[in-house]
C-alpha cells in the first residue's frame, strides 16, 4: 500500500538574500522537499548560483507576471507590462494578458533558469497567477512543452490541468492560510486534504520561508514575520515527528510520475 505523500514546496527562492538563505535552511535542516526560483528579480542569478548545488534536483521555476522585469523586451509583450516596462507589483494589477505573450515570456524565464545551469523540476507561479482561468491553458502549454509537472491551486484546477496533460498534485494547502501556525493545526489540515484526495494521491504543502530583519523583503512585501514562523515550523522536530508518526512520506515533484 502506498503511504500518503506530501510535497513540501517553498515559493520565492532568490527573491532576496535572506529568503534564499531561509529556503536553503528549511531544505537542509527541515522538511522542505522542493522550491521554485524567481528569475525576474534583481540579483536572482547570483543568489541561485550560490545555492544551486545544495538544492540540486529540487528547484523548479516560479513563473512571473508580477513583481519584476520580464525576460523578453517589454515591447514584445505589451499586455503583460506597464508603461515602465515592468510587471505589475500584484496580481490585481494584471490586465487582459495575451496568451501568446504569456507563453513566450514563460518560455524565456525557463530558458534563463537553464542558462544559469539549473534544470527545473516543476512549475508554479508568483502570486498564483497561472490559476487565473484564462492563464491555465498557457501554463499547461508551457508545462507540456517542457515535460514538467506543475502546481494546481485546488482540486478544480488539478482536474483541469490533468485534462490538459499536466501532472499535478491533487490539492494545495498553503501555510499562509493556516492560523495559528501550529503543528497540530497543520497536520489536521493535511490529514483532511489527503483523505479527500484519496488513496495514492499527493498533496502539496506550499510555504514561504524567511528570516527576521529582512529589510529588502519588507520593502516589497507585508508578509515578513509570518515567513519566520513558517521557517521555524518547517525546521522543528515536532513537525518531522508528526509526519513520521502519521506515516506521511515527504516527496518531490518527481513522485507524480510514480
Amino acid at each position: 500500500m502506498i503511504r500518503p505523500r506530501v510535497i513540501i514546496n517553498a515559493d520565492d527562492l532568490a527573491l532576496t538574500d535572506l529568503v534564499t538563505e531561509a529556503t536553503l535552511e528549511t531544505a537542509t535542516r527541515g522538511v522542505l522537499s522542493s522550491t521554485t526560483a524567481m528569475v525576474c528579480v534583481p540579483g536572482a542569478e547570483g543568489r541561485l548560483r550560490r545555492v544551486a548545488d545544495r538544492l540540486a534536483g529540487r528547484i523548479g521555476c516560479h513563473l512571473q507576471l508580477t513583481g519584476g522585469r520580464p525576460c523578453l523586451d517589454p515591447r514584445e509583450i505589451p499586455s503583460l507590462v506597464g508603461p515602465d516596462g515592468q510587471f505589475p507589483d500584484h496580481r490585481s494589477g494584471l490586465g487582459a494578458c495575451h496568451p501568446d505573450e504569456v507563453v513566450r515570456e514563460w518560455d524565456a524565464q525557463i530558458a534563463r533558469l537553464h542558462s544559469w545551469g539549473i534544470e527545473p523540476t516543476h512549475l508554479d507561479s508568483h502570486h498564483h497567477v497561472h490559476c487565473r482561468r484564462e492563464l491555465i491553458p498557457p501554463f499547461a502549454e508551457v508545462a507540456a512543452r517542457h515535460g514538467l509537472p506543475g502546481r494546481a491551486c485546488g482540486t478544480g484546477e488539478a482536474r483541469r490541468l490533468r485534462e490538459l496533460g499536466v501532472k499535478t498534485p491533487s490539492d494545495l494547502l498553503m501555510l499562509s492560510g493556516v492560523r495559528p501556525l501550529t503543528t497540530a493545526l497543520v497536520m489536521g489540515r493535511l490529514r483532511l486534504a489527503l483523505r479527500m484526495a484519496g488513496p495514492g494521491s499527493i498533496v502539496e504543502l506550499g510555504c514561504h520561508p524567511g528570516s527576521p530583519q529582512d529589510s529588502a523583503l519588507a520593502a516589497i512585501s507585508s508578509y515578513v514575520e509570518a515567513r519566520v514562523e513558517e521557517t521555524r515550523l518547517l525546521c522543528s522536530a515536532e513537525l518531522r515527528e508528526a509526519l513520521d508518526s502519521e506515516g506521511i512520506q515527504v516527496v518531490g515533484f518527481a513522485a507524480l510520475g510514480t
